[in-house]
């Protein structure tokens, strides 16, 4: 099955800070993959490193965002075991965008869109603008697809009853509006503390590659569970 490049892998924290996941099969509990975090600081250039692994450790996907003096310059999404690799870079009033699929390389440079951001950074957009959020109000912003050399439009909007709401908790539904995207990506629901403001779970869509009947897959559905 085709692998959706998207840079929506798994989103949490730009905190400096360890932080762990696990990935289970949604409504199961089939254990498929583990999260953790990691910084590097190369010259004036900080990587915010994402990665995801097997049970084992064996890695398969990692999502990297590079800053410098604080301003994200890039976003790099690689899947291993598809030999995929996607990028973002911010070139001022421009991005570009591209694409490597085995090898077969495509690019577009386009005008740069307000609010877009990289997959890492969202739980950072979210606190940013956890006020107007909580508060019922809906913020918009893109995410590149580099797959289709093109920006996804989302939304994220808090819901006052959910089938996944823990005590002491809200959570924010984000849902893109593209057209073609939502042929592939539902609605995905983020579970946050509302004293430590600090992710819980996701439900919802990645695509995170998994191994069934031979052959890789785009994972579909999921539900991930933060570390306290």
């Amino acid at each position: 099955m085709r692998s959706l490049l998207l840079f929506l892998l798994l989103v949490f924290s730009t905190q400096l800070l360890t932080v762990t996941a696990d990935i289970y099969l949604q409504s199961t509990n089939e254990l498929v993959y583990k999260f953790n975090d990691d910084t590097d600081v190369v010259g004036d250039t900080l990587k915010l490193i994402h990665n995801y692994t097997k049970p084992n450790g064996e890695i398969i996907a990692q999502d990297i965002a590079y800053f410098i003096d604080d301003k994200l310059v890039k976003g790099v999404t690689k899947l291993y075991p598809m030999e995929q690799t996607g990028e973002i870079e911010f070139l001022g009033e421009e991005i570009r965008l591209s694409f490597d699929d085995q090898g077969k390389k495509k690019s577009k440079t386009i005008d740069a869109v307000p609010t877009t951001i990289a997959g890492p950074m969202l739980n950072n957009f979210i606190i940013e603008n956890w006020e107007i959020l909580f508060k019922g109000d809906i913020v918009k912003y893109y995410l590149p697809a580099p797959e289709y050399l093109a920006l996804g439009r989302f939304y994220l909007k808090k819901i006052e009853t959910s089938k996944h709401q823990t005590a002491n908790s809200v959570v924010y539904k984000m849902k893109p509006t593209n057209i073609f995207l939502k042929l592939f990506i539902k609605a995905s629901y983020f579970v946050y503390d509302i004293d430590l403001r600090r992710i819980k779970a996701i439900h919802g869509t990645t695509i995170l590659p998994i191994f069934r009947d031979g052959k890789w897959h785009k994972t579909s559905e999921v539900d991930i569970y933060f570390n306290d």
